[in-house]
């Protein structure tokens, strides 16, 4: 798997990747000006982390129905998803003290119209009406009418 460059303050200071045959994920500091954590000083020795991300890493992945999402979307593309893969996508896009360089190319992700997705959904829900037969129509609770 490819390496993520880690940058403090735009100096570049190490590299994360993952190990996939032991599911380690490494980080390696490249020289001794700046350290990315407290608890990660600099030392020439790998940080090693078996089966998931490095905590200071591990702060910028997506919780909740936004790590959904990302897994659906990755899951259809590469057929499999972990976090490096979620990781590996979204760190050209983060921006704080620390940066991150991968092969995926920052961009902006898409932006969503809320009137287009309003008016979708009652397309839908209209669809979903007529298509129902008046003895099924009125065996749908109003709530859901």
């Amino acid at each position: 798997m490819q390496q993520i460059k880690v940058s403090a303050e735009n100096t570049e200071v190490g590299i994360l990747f993952k190990e996939a045959d032991t599911n380690r994920y490494v980080f390696n500091y490249h020289s001794e000006n700046k350290q990315i954590s407290l608890i990660m000083p600099c030392k020439l020795s790998s940080y090693t982390w078996a089966n998931k991300l490095h905590p200071i890493f591990d702060m910028y992945m997506p919780e909740g129905y936004l790590f959904e999402l990302f897994k659906n979307l990755l899951a259809k593309e590469y057929g499999y998803v972990d976090d490096y893969l979620i990781f590996n996508c979204i760190c050209p896009n983060i921006e704080s003290r620390l940066t991150f360089k991968s092969e995926y190319l920052p961009g902006k992700f898409p932006v969503f119209d809320l009137e287009e997705i309003i008016s979708v959904g009652k397309r839908m829900l209209n669809i979903w009406r007529i298509s129902l037969d008046e003895k099924t129509y009125k065996e749908v609770p109003h709530e859901f009418a």
